[in-house]
Order: structure tokens, then C-alpha cells, then sequence
């Protein structure tokens, strides 16, 4: 979706209630599980801001042990960055049942690639694809529409055809909603607004 229409809040609900093993609902009825967000995009403004926020609506202690911030998503096109940033993962997270990027468009610019070239956008996929399968958790990038937000995501579509799901949301601020609608749906049934 576009700039500031509620993504990285949405992507910080869903990690929340995943590190408390909370249902949408707020009833803990799962397991804790352990998430990691490279907030490469306002790294302490979600740290002190939002995540903070969050605990204090909800009325949690801030800090959820299972919740693991980062702040720069490593070079992709580094195998030593690469292999650095799994190895601290693993430490950090030992039950993990998700990664999130905030944003991709930071990621991608973090190894010098471009989003509007395939090739490039490639790369970032078969990363994504190594920590999804190592890990076996969920791997989540928040990426931006173009400025033609009908247009869906900005630059080369090679990001949305290798993507196993794909969200869009928009933003009602008057009343404080979020929209999330399914963009794409591999492997289930898409899902009503």
C-alpha cells in the first residue's frame, strides 16, 4: 500500500500477537513463538514508539521476550552478511515462527540492488526463500505501491509472481481502520476483506 497507510502498524499487531500467542481476538489460546522485524525503515521510532504503543493499549509489559527487533536487514548479496545475520537469529530466536522486512525498498537499497530490475529483485527472493526454508517460519516484506496505487506494488512484478502470498492495505484514519485485502494466495483460498 502506500506511504503511511497503516502497513508496519498491521505487520506490528500480527508480530505482537504471534510473540504473546494471542488470537485476533486477544484470547491467549497458542504457544508463544519467537518474531524478528529488521526495521531498517524508522528503526526507533517502532522500537520506542509503535511497539511501545502497542504494549500499552494492550495492556502488556513492553519487550515481549519473543519479540527480537533489528535494526538493518543485512546485504543480500553478501553471503558473509547473510550468514551473519542467521547465526544471529538463531541465537536470539529459537522458536521462530516469522520474520518481517520494514521495508523491502531499504533491504533491497542495503545491497545496492534495484527493485525495478528482475534480476536484482531476484536476489532478494532467494534469500527470503533460504531464511523461510531454513527456518521454517513465514517471511514477511512490507513493500510500497507506486504512485498509480491501482498499479499495486512498485517496480519489477518478479517480486509479487514469486511471492506464496500478498496483501493490500488501505487506510480509513476518520475512523482509525485498517483494510486488508488479499492480492495473491498460492497455496489456499483467498480471503474476503
Amino acid at each position: 500500500g502506500p506511504t503511511e497507510n497503516g502497513k508496519t502498524w498491521l505487520m506490528i499487531d500480527m508480530m505482537m500477537r504471534i510473540a504473546l500467542g494471542w488470537t485476533l481476538d486477544g484470547r491467549q489460546e497458542n504457544r508463544p513463538r519467537d518474531v524478528v522485524l529488521f526495521a531498517g525503515e524508522g528503526f526507533e521510532d517502532i522500537v520506542h514508539s509503535r511497539c511501545n504503543a502497542w504494549c500499552d493499549y494492550h495492556e502488556v509489559p513492553q519487550d515481549p521476550p519473543h519479540l527480537h527487533l533489528m535494526e538493518s536487514f543485512p546485504n543480500v548479496t553478501s553471503e558473509d552478511d547473510v550468514d551473519e545475520a542467521i547465526a544471529e537469529i538463531r541465537k536470539r530466536a529459537p522458536d521462530l515462527a516469522m520474520i518481517a522486512v520494514d521495508t523491502y525498498a531499504r533491504a533491497m537499497a542495503e545491497g545496492g540492488l534495484s527493485e525495478n530490475d528482475p534480476l536484482d529483485v531476484m536476489k532478494f527472493v532467494r534469500q527470503m526463500e533460504i531464511l523461510k526454508r531454513g527456518f521454517q517460519c513465514t517471511v514477511l516484506a512490507i513493500h510500497h505501491s507506486g504512485k498509480d496505487i491501482e498499479r499495486q506494488a512498485r517496480g519489477s512484478n518478479s517480486l509479487m509472481a514469486a511471492a506464496d502470498f500478498g496483501f493490500e492495505i488501505t487506510a480509513d484514519w476518520s475512523v482509525n481502520a485498517l483494510r486488508l485485502s488479499c492480492a495473491k494466495m498460492k497455496a489456499a483460498k483467498r480471503f474476503e476483506p
